[in-house]
């Protein structure tokens, strides 16, 4: 036996959302790695070097829990025994639609006609802060994290994108 095969009898199948299945091995960050700015706790993905998982790819565990992958930082350019991607627990499946924009004939302005058709898509709703508008309105703000490539103003259940930021490959949106 080699050291390429002492971990293969710990790993589980697990199953892309679109069908694709893989072997890995789902774990607990390491205790010098931690995630502090994050509500849920994060765990690790370890795969074979040849399996053609990538970040932002969402997948089903044995346990039925869907998770996403997300860059690993510098670990994840790693030895040639295996290759890690840090995990998001997806918490619920959101409808998610986009605004289309026109150009209008006359003015030659771009104006959003309509909302895309809603897409299904996994995401994770963390609590931020409270705010209070200019009215002094108070509101509640979420951190939401998903694979798909959202864009402010995009609205997400009864949620709407405000701010976007791409953190270890991943989207995180703030909406409200």
């Amino acid at each position: 036996m080699s050291i390429h095969n002492v971990g293969q009898r710990f790993k589980s199948r697990l199953r892309t959302i679109d069908g694709r299945s893989f072997y890995g091995l789902i774990g607990k960050l390491p205790n010098n790695r931690s995630d502090i700015n994050f509500v849920t706790p994060r765990r690790v993905l370890e795969v074979s070097p040849n399996t053609k998982i990538t970040v932002r790819t969402t997948f089903k565990a044995p346990d039925r829990k869907v998770y996403l992958t997300a860059d690993n930082g510098s670990i994840s350019q790693q030895l040639e025994i295996y290759k890690t991607f840090r995990l998001f627990e997806m918490q619920q499946l959101l409808p998610w639609s986009t605004k289309i924009k026109t150009k209008n004939p006359v003015t030659g302005l771009e104006e959003t006609t309509s909302n895309s058709p809603s897409t299904p898509i996994y995401t994770t709703l963390e609590p931020l802060s409270d705010e209070r508008d200019s009215l002094k309105i108070p509101g509640r703000r979420f951190r939401l994290i998903t694979g798909a490539d959202l864009k402010v103003d995009d609205k997400v259940g009864a949620y709407t994108v405000t701010k976007i930021d791409t953190l270890l490959g991943v989207t995180i949106a703030e909406v409200k």
